[in-house]
């Protein structure tokens, strides 16, 4: 009798032992989705640093409290090619696989178009902190999230500050990316810049990895526009187009996407090729123009690990990761996810590092952020030349 109480003792031991080692190794997995490879790479690396600059983070500080423990985030990195097909079987992989509890991504508008499909399915958060489509936040999909504007955000200060400030310009025309972040950004200009009295002359479009420009961009200088909207988030398109626009001799006003905010884009271009540019700003764009201690130390730090100072794009990354981690915390949960998604809903936004806008997701799960316009100066830098609301 005395034997057989030993060997249930024992066995309750090794298995209590087993439990904590099981529990000690346990992780919060958060999937990303980004692309890795590619044209678009480059761009989308700024925003794969933020996140595991955040993710270092968290887990230095103990990680995320669920249930009375502090579990720390083990980061799923995913390359999707910013191609949907690809971006589909990533994150299937990941939700039946690796068994994330939330992802973050992707970049690419079209790549979070065909993967929501699938998060909704399985009832995972999915939360992506640039891509800018429209349709990413429609009605229907209670997972999806988006903590960044859609380009007709963009688009409405743009187009007032361009109506006040710019009068001179009458005709504009778009070169843009045919995709679904391109031609979603060229349906709002189009329709805001028609409804001030602003006439567009030409729409151009070029596929990803395309260098040779000058065809495109030789239409739009013989329709003689005031302006012209360069749409692209591929950092050497976005250089490419300038160099081109000014080889061919076009002396007009030069507008920019928010991929134009990217620090990378003196190191390619050069100082006196964007000087004068206009550019879309984002929340974090304006907010490192008059950052504060809290945000100097984010970029401060994101240097020293990366060796390259950060920027709007890895703000938005680091955000997404504080974003989940607060969802996930209130939930108080890594199995239940569902409860993970009614937990986004409530979550203070203006606790955000470097967020300005309203408090909370709206009912589609979409932000309303405090946008800009931004100009490059002589030295490189650029400045606030317009907010939202301003005259």
């Amino acid at each position: 009798m005395k034997k057989k109480l030993l060997v249930v003792m024992l066995s309750c031991l090794i298995l209590a032992c087993f439990g904590r080692a099981s529990y000690a190794e346990e992780t919060i997995k958060i999937g990303a989705t980004y692309p890795l490879s590619g044209g678009v790479a480059e761009a989308a690396s700024w925003v794969v640093e933020g996140i595991e600059l955040a993710v270092e983070d968290i887990n230095n500080s103990g990680g995320i409290p669920i249930q009375g423990k502090q579990l720390k985030i083990e980061l799923i990195l995913n390359d999707d090619k910013c191609n949907p097909t690809t971006g589909v079987a990533v994150i299937e992989k990941m939700i039946n696989r690796d068994k994330v509890v939330a992802i973050t991504g992707s970049y690419c508008s079209s790549v979070v178009l065909a993967q929501r499909e699938v998060s909704r399915q399985h009832d995972i958060v999915q939360l992506t902190p640039v891509a800018v489509n429209p349709k990413i936040t429609s009605p229907g999909y209670p997972n999806t999230f988006r903590f960044c504007n859609t380009i007709d955000m963009y688009a409405e200060p743009f187009v007032e500050f361009v109506v006040n400030k710019l009068p001179d310009v009458k005709k504009i025309a778009f070169l843009a990316i045919t995709d679904d972040y391109g031609r979603s950004a060229i349906k709002s200009y189009t329709k805001l810049f028609k409804e001030n009295g602003i006439n567009i002359v030409a729409t151009e479009y070029f596929k990803h990895g395309d260098t040779d420009l000058y065809t495109q961009i030789t239409k739009i200088i013989s329709k003689k526009p005031d302006a012209v909207y360069v749409v692209s988030n591929e950092e050497a398109q976005n250089i490419g187009s300038l160099n081109q626009l000014k080889e061919l001799g076009f002396k007009g006003y030069r507008f920019g996407c928010s991929t134009y905010v990217s620090t990378n884009m003196v190191k390619l271009g050069g100082k006196e090729l964007l000087s004068g540019l206009y550019i879309e700003g984002s929340p974090s764009t304006l907010a490192i123009v008059e950052a504060g201690a809290e945000l100097k130390d984010l970029i401060k730090r994101h240097k020293e690990k990366f060796g390259r100072e950060g920027n709007a794009f890895s703000i938005a990354g680091y955000q997404s990761i504080l974003v989940l981690s607060k969802a996930i915390a209130k939930a108080n949960t890594i199995e239940e996810t569902e409860k993970i998604i009614d937990a986004m809903s409530t979550i203070d936004l203006t606790e955000v590092i470097a967020y300005s806008g309203e408090k909370y997701f709206d009912e589609n799960g979409q932000t309303h952020p405090r946008l800009g316009v931004l100009q490059y100066q002589d030295d490189g830098k650029f400045i606030v030349v317009h907010k939202q609301g301003m005259k």
